[in-house]
């Protein structure tokens, strides 16, 4: 008898699962690959859909709270964007603009000492 009743609701149960994978892709923002933590510039860009170089200017004037790490090739240092701050910008866009920070002339210079000469 319950196989009965299954046989006939069959394409109900069906559409009622499809739904419940749409709600959930949904709610889990399934334009953002879910498996990484850390995204290239370029991930980001195709994931806004800006260019490339835009988010690297982002990132340059700390518009985006983004890191530099090696890239494998030389000494270079590549810009990465944690998934964290990447569902932050969707929320709430780019961060102000933060003046850089002025060097303490005492900090930066100090008296000659008589080891200095």
């Amino acid at each position: 008898m319950n196989t009965d009743w299954f046989h006939q609701h069959e394409a109900l149960l069906r559409k009622i699962l499809e739904l419940q994978h749409r709600i959930w892709a949904r709610l889990n923002d399934s334009d953002v690959p879910p498996s990484k933590s850390w995204f290239t510039p370029a991930e980001v860009a195709k994931v806004i859909q800006r260019k490339q170089g835009t988010v690297r200017g982002w990132c340059r004037n700390r518009r985006l709270d983004a890191r530099k790490r090696p890239q494998g090739r030389g000494d270079k240092l590549e810009w990465e964007i944690s998934e964290m701050e990447l569902r932050r910008y969707r929320d709430h866009g780019l961060l102000p603009l933060r003046p850089e920070p002025k060097p303490d002339f005492d900090q930066t210079y100090s008296q000659p000492t008589e080891e200095d000469f």
